[in-house]
């Protein structure tokens, strides 16, 4: 998909710009899939930015390397109707200038009586982000993809993911066909990494799926030698990069 992506943008911006696009969007939702919400947001900031450099390039034919935000969004809501499509003019702009706002305060609607917003900023910000890149594909695909495949991409991109994960009544339950007790385990650090659970709570969800106690703790041990998951003295386990980057592997199947 992304060779087919690149293949449609670099027909309408530079390469360079596309590159950095799709770089910014893949960073973003990697981070969002370790749950590490800041960057995430912090990435989809970027993406914007890249973004209105790119519609610059297509609505001026010049090529820049630095923007400004706000005054470009401004420049492109004032373009005349005759001028461009709305998704340049009105659609594309109003959604970077919500994306952008939310990575500009990062960090500035922390409260501490209050519940952290950065989990739901940053799913707005790359749902969002997925809809303009979905939105650039449908406009310049014809003449360089067919609609059959043009839609596959932006169902793609769009696509709203089923719960892989949910807890009832304490214990937690991965919903994947044919699932082993390393993917259990890993899924189920992934969930609230970087933090711990003991080894009782991973063991009792590796036996909620119909496993035995000596399964899971076998390879629970398994992991900790092979350095995919970290346990401290209080017999609580928190995955570690490689483990990490096995989860998000598994999450993508």
């Amino acid at each position: 998909m992304k060779q087919e992506v690149i293949g449609v943008l670099a027909s309408k911006f530079k390469i360079q710009q596309v590159k950095a696009l799709l770089k910014h969007f893949n960073d973003a939702r990697t981070f969002y899939s370790r749950r590490d919400w800041e960057h995430a947001i912090s990435k989809t900031g970027k993406f914007v930015e890249v973004v209105l450099k790119c519609i610059h390039y297509f609505t001026t034919g010049n090529y820049i390397t630095t923007v400004n935000v706000g005054k470009e969004i401004d420049r492109l809501q004032g373009l005349p109707k005759q001028s461009f499509d709305s998704t340049f003019r009105l659609l594309i702009p109003r959604v970077c200038r919500v994306i952008y706002a939310i990575a500009s305060n990062r960090g500035a609607r922390h409260d501490k009586s209050d519940f952290d917003p950065n989990p739901m900023d940053a799913s707005l910000s790359v749902t969002n982000m997925s809809w303009i890149l979905a939105e650039l594909v449908r406009y310049f695909h014809p003449g360089q993809l067919s609609a059959t495949a043009a839609k596959d991409i932006v169902d793609s991109l769009v696509e709203r993911k089923m719960p892989l994960i949910e807890t009832v009544d304490g214990l937690t339950y991965i919903h994947k066909k044919g699932i082993k007790p390393r993917e259990i385990l890993l899924l189920r650090l992934t969930m609230i990494y970087p933090k711990r659970l003991t080894r009782q709570q991973l063991v009792d969800t590796v036996e909620a799926h119909g496993f035995s106690k000596q399964n899971a703790r076998t390879t629970l041990n398994l992991l900790k030698k092979n350095l995919y998951v970290h346990e401290n003295q209080n017999n609580e386990l928190r995955l570690l990069q490689p483990g990490l980057i096995e989860a998000e592997d598994i999450m993508k199947e």
